[in-house]
């Protein structure tokens, strides 16, 4: 997911969290509607400037409007190597037992090495 999406997601929960409108919220960043309609839809960068009046606003810490942008990194790095893994494991059930054997035995010694 892109961040500002994440970004802009965050800024909408916590704006409805504190039972806000779009319209006191852009009174209070200097901003206008639109530019607060744009950034809770991803569709506008929120300079620092902001994500620091923001966290001002809702007495968070900055780092709050980027929750999620880690999880969502991780699932994708979770996705690929499961997906490395069953391309492996299927080139691996393709080989002989000699060389499955071959396999294992290099993999023991690489885990009593590394241990």
């Amino acid at each position: 997911m892109d961040i500002k999406l994440i970004v802009g997601q965050n800024v909408k929960k916590l704006r409805e969290y504190h039972n806000m409108s779009q319209e006191e919220l852009a009174r209070l960043l200097n901003l206008s509607r639109s530019s607060v309609v744009n950034i809770e839809n991803g569709r506008q960068n929120t300079s620092l400037e902001s994500l620091r009046e923001l966290s001002t606003v809702f007495k968070v810490p900055v780092t709050t409007f980027f929750d999620g942008v880690e999880d969502e990194e991780q699932a994708t790095l979770i996705s690929d190597i499961n997906r490395k893994f069953k391309k492996l494991e299927l080139r691996y059930n393709k080989l002989s037992k000699k060389h499955q054997k071959l396999i294992k035995t290099l993999s023991e010694l690489i885990e009593t090495e590394v241990d």
